[in-house]
């Protein structure tokens, strides 16, 4: 994580691993990586580039119910 540079990236990818954490049932490593994925999200540029940020991190957690509804 430390190593990517795209903050939407960047997001996106701490989304990932806060619904990872979520599957594994926990609940505070899903916290503290989503915690992580918005304040990266929050450093991005106004605009696109943080409507962006903000669209993958909600992209993981929607995955998520998805396949909660499954």
């Amino acid at each position: 994580v430390r190593s990517i540079r795209s903050v939407e990236v960047k997001a996106g990818f701490l989304g990932s691993l806060a619904v990872a954490h979520a599957n594994a049932a926990d609940g505070e490593g899903a916290r503290v990586r989503f915690e992580e994925a918005m304040a990266v999200a929050d450093t991005a540029s106004p605009g696109l580039q943080k409507a962006t940020a903000y669209a993958r991190i909600a992209d993981a957690v929607a995955d998520r119910r998805l396949a909660l509804a499954d």
